[in-house]
């Protein structure tokens, strides 16, 4: 066990009721059988703890508070199953999901970044999926919630989003190299397919991420595509943070 992973001691009532709390545990849990990829390590990325952690948590025998992990937990099944509902419905093309994919198509080819800009309720979010789906391997979607608008957070949703291994302890430092090392391996100096990075939601994202993703657009070893979408108020804010 990490330092980082002493048990808190913290005075006052928890966050999560106690059947609550198990509720959520077992329903992450339920996802992690269904799913070999999303092992204790995985998870542990995700919410912030160690595997060792994260599988005392589920077993009911985690000697410290686990609110947090609790919390982050219950938002990355909000989110999950948001995405759940989304791809299961039927992709319908519409004029306006041509455009935004029009879009991305352009950022794609050129490597460059392009912004998605639309009214709340114009099928935005399932025409970038679409968009991402049809480019496979090449591309990866994430829709910025509260976890991934920092730095950490975002570097934590693209090392699972892509598969990547590393330890549960890697800083951020190597997560940013290891997702750097992926995009530049599907570039491979211009001889293969650029990859595409879709951020959803992104007037969410904070400013060091922001810059993350930009620094992979920039890098001549890896070339890659960001596509930037959100309502209208986004092209304020990006140019704020520039």
């Amino acid at each position: 066990m990490s330092s980082t992973d002493v048990p808190e001691k913290a005075a006052g009532p928890p966050v999560f009721a106690e059947a609550e709390r198990r509720k959520i545990v077992a329903a992450v849990a339920e996802r992690q059988a269904a799913d070999p990829g999303l092992t204790h390590a995985m998870m542990g990325r995700i919410l912030g703890c160690s595997a060792a952690v994260w599988s005392q948590v589920v077993r009911g025998v985690y000697a410290g508070k686990t609110d947090k992990y609790v919390a982050r937990a219950a938002e990355w099944l909000r989110e999950r199953s948001g995405r759940d509902v989304i791809r299961d419905r039927a992709f319908v093309e519409t004029s306006i999901s041509r455009q935004i994919r029009a879009v991305c198509d352009r950022a794609w080819v050129h490597s460059r970044i392009g912004l998605v800009l639309t009214p709340a309720g114009c099928g935005k979010t399932m025409a970038l999926r679409e968009f991402a789906r049809r480019r496979g391997r090449h591309a990866v979607y994430v829709q910025v919630g509260e976890m991934c608008a920092t730095k950490g957070g975002l570097l934590a949703e693209l090392v699972a989003r892509l598969g990547l291994s590393l330890s549960p302890k890697a800083k951020m430092d190597a997560q940013g190299r290891a997702v750097r090392d992926h995009l530049a391996a599907s570039y491979v100096g211009g001889r293969g397919t650029p990859f595409v990075l879709v951020i959803d939601e992104a007037t969410r994202i904070q400013a060091s991420p922001l810059n993350l993703l930009r620094g992979f657009v920039d890098d001549p070893e890896c070339r890659a595509a960001l596509v930037l979408a959100g309502t209208l108020e986004l092209d304020p804010l990006i140019h704020a943070r520039g």
